[in-house]
């Protein structure tokens, strides 16, 4: 839909997204954000592979935010990370790239796999990965540093 002054409404997934990240965010009690997420976490992963990048983008973020409160939810979420880095929609693949720093430190397990992925996408051209790839390893050398220190 359209409103009156010509701007592009959210759609209903977009604008419960929008809610989700408010009822989840920062002010709200760990135990209820947690919860919540958790009670998301399939619906969430299946919008990775959404065709609209709002909808991806928030999908990631909340996921993002699930880790970080409950690291085992960090599994499933990185399997359909690595799924979307292979995804044959070029959107869809490019989000991936562009969210696997992030991933690498969200999952120590999964964090080999998205760098083979970005590797092995780097060595076929691809710039997006090369240049996240790097920053993957800078990152997660980076935290590797603080944690040992």
């Amino acid at each position: 839909g359209v409103t009156e002054r010509g701007r592009q409404r959210d759609s209903p997934l977009l604008q419960a997204l929008k809610e989700t990240e408010v009822l989840t965010g920062e002010g709200v009690r760990v135990h209820l954000r947690v919860h919540r997420l958790q009670s998301l976490e399939r619906p969430l992963i299946d919008l990775l592979s959404e065709r609209k990048h709002a909808e991806r983008d928030l999908a990631y973020k909340l996921l993002f935010r699930a880790a970080l409160l409950s690291p085992p939810s960090a599994t499933l979420f990185a399997d359909k990370h690595v799924e979307c880095l292979l995804s044959h929609h070029e959107a869809v693949r490019q989000s991936a790239i562009a969210y696997s720093a992030e991933m690498t430190l969200a999952s120590a397990a999964a964090a080999p796999r998205v760098l083979l992925v970005l590797f092995r996408l780097a060595r076929m051209g691809n710039t997006s990965a090369t240049a996240e790839l790097l920053r993957a390893t800078q990152s997660g050398l980076d935290f590797h540093c603080m944690q040992s220190k």
